[in-house]
């Protein structure tokens, strides 16, 4: 539902086509009604097929078999990163299913400052966007739209606060994202 995962699609779809692509989102309760509405129009703009894989029941089970194994008082961190591990798993699974790969959507800023899960949203076969800083996935994002002459990616997707959605911290119908400045944590890494 976000900028990354619009414009890698928009990319992959570009070189290899739309019909060899899967979109699948894969909500929990912290995944506004707003970012699943824009993956899947996004998704529907692009002419990929688009799929819907809640993971919330996954993650409260993994979260008691922690407490059952006398983890008491799970941070907030650990949660929000076994949200992304499901998912990591949960594409690598499908993948193998259908005989394909997924692709790791992370962008340079979050991996110069190691904002991504090791073996959740750092997964993936292809890291098309890690050498694109945020800033020039915005960019790259409005010239996509320009080119195909209409809105591709939804501007939606463009104009709403960056989040990973793992939290209630980063509730993005309250203006919430992620905790990274873009604009600035870009320069300062340039």
């Amino acid at each position: 539902g976000g900028i990354d995962s619009a414009i890698a699609a928009a990319i992959i779809s570009e070189a290899v086509g739309p019909k060899k692509l899967l979109a699948v989102n894969m909500p929990t309760i912290y995944n506004s009604n707003t970012t699943q509405d824009l993956a899947k129009l996004c998704a529907e703009n692009l002419g990929i097929e688009y799929k819907v894989l809640p993971i919330q029941l996954l993650y409260e089970e993994q979260v008691k078999m922690l407490e059952n194994l006398g983890l008491k008082n799970i941070s907030m961190l650990t949660k929000e990163n076994i949200q992304a591990r499901i998912r990591g798993a949960e594409l690598a699974a499908i993948s193998s299913y259908y005989g394909g790969v997924f692709t790791n959507n992370g962008n340079k800023t979050e991996g110069s400052l190691n904002y991504f899960t090791l073996y959740g949203d750092a997964a993936g076969a292809a890291a098309i966007l890690g050498d694109l800083w945020k800033g020039q996935i915005y960019e790259l994002a409005k010239y996509f739209n320009k080119v195909k002459g209409f809105e591709a990616i939804p501007s939606g997707i463009i104009n709403i606060i960056p989040s990973a959605e793992l939290s209630e911290d980063q509730n993005v119908d309250e203006g919430k994202g992620d905790p990274i400045q873009y604009e600035y944590h870009d320069k300062l890494l340039r």
